[in-house]
């Protein structure tokens, strides 16, 4: 009898482990779906965000691309705006105005509070820069410099904003390459007869290579529109016969006051969505003297650096 009582004793505490042992199991299973399927909702929750901030990033570039079609040389919020200051206006999509009351107020890059439910965009729009290119050698010389000219090309811009002043155009020649530089300062509507007057003309020897030539912009008077034209005439190194159709030379431009800036022939438009946790910038390049869209190209898909209003 004693045995008998022993056996069931065992056989029940084995059952009660066994139970024990199977109800853990259950409970680390059900907490492992349930923590995957918080993962899951929060990564569509995300998704979702990322989407609506794509969309509110879309409708600030719409806007920019309207201003700058009926507008050539819009910029926002401020006049002589760059790439640098990184303000702009703050739209919140929910009421379809500007924030703090209808007030363009610049706005710092991913500032908040943001509301939860609602999508707002940062518009920037700007086409001055203190330089174009660079001034490095090594820059000039990588074969990924954007900046180049190549033979019988023309670079034209707009100077008006540097009456008086002079700028440094620096550049290097492809190898086996050498360049003679010819700059013209040109004058619109000269003395109110809507021609071009030639104010300025300069054309470079061909032993200056990879050094700045000086350009000077006429004082002139206020109002006066200037425009610069910089063409390079290439040849083969020691000889005078021209260089191949698809030869250039890498440049960089630049005012020689430190403070002006200049139109750099490229109107940037930059839209960044927020919606949630999520934000999404989009940025659009235009050409400014045929209006032709560059591209358009999608800097970040998704982020949670958005400070969210409590």
């Amino acid at each position: 009898m004693r045995r008998r009582i022993l056996s069931l004793r065992t056989q029940g505490g084995s059952a009660l482990l066994a139970t024990i042992l199977l109800v853990s199991a259950i409970g680390l299973i059900g907490a492992g779906m349930a923590r995957f399927s918080l993962i899951q909702l929060k990564i569509a929750t995300s998704l979702e965000d990322s989407s609506l901030a794509y969309s509110a990033a879309e409708a600030g570039l719409e806007e920019g691309l309207l201003r700058v079609r009926f507008a050539r040389n819009s910029e926002v919020p401020v006049a002589n705006m760059q790439a640098t200051n990184r303000v702009g206006e703050q739209v919140n999509l929910a009421t379809g105005a500007l924030q703090t009351g209808g007030i363009v107020r610049p706005v710092p890059l991913g500032a908040g509070p943001y509301a939860a439910n609602e999508q707002y965009y940062e518009l920037r729009i700007w086409y001055k820069e203190l330089q174009i290119g660079s001034a490095t050698a090594s820059d000039l010389a990588s074969p990924d410099y954007p900046y180049r000219l190549y033979k019988d090309q023309t670079l034209e811009l707009d100077v008006s904003n540097l009456r008086g002043q002079n700028l440094t155009f620096a550049y290097q020649a492809a190898s086996g390459v050498v360049a003679r530089i010819e700059t013209r300062v040109v004058e619109e509507n000269c003395g109110g007869t809507g021609l071009f007057c030639e104010a300025n003309k300069q054309l470079t020897d061909l032993s200056i290579n990879q050094t700045g030539i000086t350009i000077s912009i006429p004082s002139g008077s206020d109002g006066a529109a200037y425009r610069l034209r910089i063409k390079p005439y290439l040849f083969v190194t020691g000889t005078q016969q021209p260089a191949p159709s698809n030869s250039y030379l890498a440049y960089h431009l630049r005012p020689q006051t430190t403070s002006s800036v200049l139109d750099a022939g490229i109107t940037n438009i930059e839209s960044t969505g927020y919606f949630g946790s999520a934000k999404r910038t989009l940025v659009a390049k235009v050409d400014r003297r045929t209006g032709t869209i560059l591209g358009v190209f999608d800097y970040a898909l998704f982020a949670t650096d958005i400070v969210t209003a409590p």
